[in-house]
């Protein structure tokens, strides 16, 4: 009896023992588990918070976390165009009657030529469209005088409630000049003022979004609303969000089919301080233009030099961003300077402010001519600073490793009915 107690006893010891092995054992895991999974969800966390190197808030932390986490570039989806401006306030066609259910008679051209350079040929824009179309692809017509548009339009009245009777002549000059350009399989651009200033974005998009399905309708392609606040030095990045929020309202509320673009400056490529607006509307726009505008020089070679340098420093956002470059409506000699360093850069996908041939862009590296100062403003020709791209923008890429754009790689789902013509 004795030994059965006895052993009785030690087993109950020794099952004990296993089980509080066991207890340490599991807990053990447990604890090692635990660690394992806190450790990976502090490194993400970590990893998703931005490093501020200019001792901003923690709002402005997490908006740069929320931006950064929203980038996707949306500028590539618009093809690559050859295109060139004509000047819309000519008549449409002088040798061929306006069709019937126009019904309305041209008068006299206006004397419309900007204050650096003068269309004096006097060619309707039949004719323009004739001879340009041989060489590009794209036309510009330019809807806006100042802060308006040059036509009444119908959409607009509609939306704010007001009467609108007929068609008014300038409209009914666009539509056909819309509709010859097609007869030439020519895509159209049209450059619109933004409504924007001093409206909210949602007011503002109704706006531009309306006369962009009025412009769709009849045939355009492409509409770049002319935003001035963009041209302000003193842009922040507040006033950038405003405008990528009217951007991407206007995307949204327009029909599929047509494209919106962005016009910037040099500057946004250029400095660093504009980083991070650039990259609001990389990532809202269906295309990007840049601007070289804005500098003055001495002769037609300094121009040349300075543009193929600047050029040169951003080559690969046009090719990572599809980016389109204006050669400004200028004097012909700062335009040929300009058109000549693209060419060099083997840049095509450009934007010409006049209606000029190629030939007419012409220019000899080897010969030379100066370029006439804007007396009128009494304005001071001062050297190019070719310093500029000492602080450049960091997302103006500069490689030149990235593949050939094509749009069939790019264009997503929603954006099939996006049409060439």
């Amino acid at each position: 009896m004795k030994t059965y107690r006895n052993k009785r006893s030690s087993s109950k010891k020794t099952r004990k023992i296993i089980f509080r092995v066991l207890f340490v054992i599991l807990a053990a895991i447990i604890i090692a588990a635990a660690t394992i999974l806190l450790g990976h969800y502090l490194l993400d966390k970590a990893n998703a918070t931005p490093v501020s190197e200019n001792n901003d808030s923690p709002d402005t932390e997490k908006q740069q976390t929320a931006v950064q986490s929203e980038f996707e570039i949306t500028c590539t989806k618009a093809p690559s165009v050859n295109a060139v401006l004509i000047n819309i306030e000519e008549e449409f066609d002088a040798d061929k009657p306006v069709p019937a259910e126009t019904d309305y008679n041209i008068g006299e051209p206006e004397d419309t030529a900007s204050e650096n350079f003068s269309d004096d040929s006097g060619e309707t824009i039949v004719d323009q469209i004739d001879s340009l179309s041989e060489y590009y692809d794209t036309i510009i017509i330019k809807l806006f005088d100042g802060n308006d548009l040059i036509y009444k339009s119908k959409a607009v009245c509609d939306l704010i409630g007001m009467p609108y009777g007929e068609d008014d002549e300038t409209f009914i000059k666009i539509r056909d000049t819309v509709e010859y350009a097609k007869t030439k399989n020519l895509r159209v651009c049209a450059y619109i003022p933004s409504s924007l200033n001093g409206k909210a974005s949602a007011s503002a998009s109704s706006i531009d979004a309306a006369v962009a399905e009025e412009l769709w309708k009849i045939g355009v392609n492409e509409v770049v609303p002319v935003i001035t606040e963009l041209d302000s030095l003193d842009i922040g990045y507040d006033d950038a969000l405003i405008i990528q929020k009217y951007i991407k309202e206007c995307r949204s509320s327009s029909p599929s089919g047509i494209m919106l673009g962005v016009e910037l400056g040099q500057r946004y490529f250029l400095d660093q301080h504009y980083a991070r607006i650039l990259q609001l509307f990389v990532s809202s726009a269906d295309f990007l233009c840049i601007d070289f505008d804005g500098e003055s020089y001495l002769t037609q070679a300094d121009a040349f030099t300075d543009i193929s340098q600047k050029i040169a420093s951003i080559s690969g956002s046009f090719r990572l961003y599809n980016m389109r470059f204006i050669v400004t409506d200028s004097s012909i000699q700062r335009m040929a300077a300009e058109y000549t360093a693209c060419s060099f850069a083997e840049i095509s996908n450009l934007m010409i402010f006049a209606p000029l041939t190629p030939e007419e862009l012409a220019y000899d590296t080897n010969a030379s001519s100066d370029i006439p100062s804007d007396t009128e403003n009494g304005d001071d020709i001062q050297p190019a600073d070719t310093e500029e791209t000492d602080n450049m923008n960091p997302y103006a890429s500069t490689k030149e490793d990235y593949p050939d754009y094509n749009p069939d790689e790019t264009d997503s789902p929603e954006d099939t009915e996006r049409q060439w013509f």
